[in-house]
């Protein structure tokens, strides 16, 4: 087997750091969040990160779709630095326009799955745990815990 793919959601690590700083310190935000990514990738041998990338097709489907979640420009524009700093430091990216970046973990970790590849997802977002199966785990990139199948039963009784 080869050694297994660390697909992170640049969300998850991200806004964390920013909303640590209460949106005051951005260069703090930025540097803590480079430097998680930097620490998750360290452990693996493959690693990309999936981007949001501006409006989901689910605003279009439902205008209740995160419609209580404030949309910082501010944040949204210091998030870009951290993706161009991503990319000029070598990692691999992916953003779909009209996708979030669940979306994009979802689709190649269960590609990556199929063709016999182990990947780890890094994130908080709990709806990823719906990819846990053969040879798919989700790292929390809240607790750095790693569930699997017996963790998932677990901790949700399925």
């Amino acid at each position: 087997m080869t050694d297994p793919i660390l697909l992170i959601d640049l969300s998850s690590v991200w806004w964390p750091a920013y909303r640590a700083t209460g949106g005051e310190d951005i260069g703090s935000a930025n540097t803590v969040a480079l430097q998680r990514v930097q620490a998750l990738a360290s452990r693996y041998k493959h690693v990309g990160i999936a981007l949001d990338a501006g409006r989901s097709f689910r605003v279009e489907l439902s205008s209740a779709y995160k419609a209580n979640r404030e949309r910082d420009t501010v944040a949204l524009d210091l998030i870009r630095k951290v993706q161009e700093r991503l990319r000029a430091d070598g990692f691999l990216t992916w953003q779909v326009p009209g996708f979030e970046a669940d979306d994009i973990l979802a689709t190649l970790s269960r590609a990556a799955s199929e063709a016999g590849q182990e990947v780890v997802i890094a994130s908080s977002d709990k709806d990823l745990m719906a990819c846990i199966g053969a040879g798919v785990a989700v790292l929390s990139t809240s607790t750095d815990k790693l569930y699997g199948v017996p963790e998932v039963v677990e901790k949700f009784g399925v």
